[in-house]
């Protein structure tokens, strides 16, 4: 299984991806702000960080660019939990994807196919 930084600074969501995808046999670290995933990936070197991007992706840009400039290697998931109903996740290059998933399935299944590639 992966080791997945969640960085998000609502307790409920941030708790939420935590014990979901603990659940599913990954070791989770979790981060609020910007700096404690920085630190953290300084550390622990987790496989993916994980964002959820609820309403404005732009606001997130500025810790998105950190993150993949702080670890190349690391691999970036942005989750959009608000889906309309449509489910399905977007490769946007070898290090940076794109979920959409309220209920966290595609989510799941983009960290399982990254780990089985």
């Amino acid at each position: 299984m992966a080791r997945i930084l969640v960085l998000e600074d609502n307790d409920y969501i941030r708790t939420w991806y935590a014990r979901e995808l603990a659940s599913e046999g990954h070791e989770v670290l979790q981060a609020v702000r910007l700096d404690e995933a920085l630190e953290e990936l300084r550390r622990s070197r987790p496989d993916f960080v994980v964002m959820d991007i609820t309403y404005r992706a732009i606001d997130r840009a500025h810790e998105v660019m950190l993150i993949l400039i702080r670890d190349s290697k690391v691999r970036l998931i942005l989750n959009i939990a608000h889906d309309r109903g449509q489910a399905h996740f977007v490769p946007l290059d070898a290090h940076a994807h794109f979920a959409r998933s309220s209920d966290l399935s595609d989510l799941k299944r983009v960290i399982h196919s990254l780990l089985a590639a």
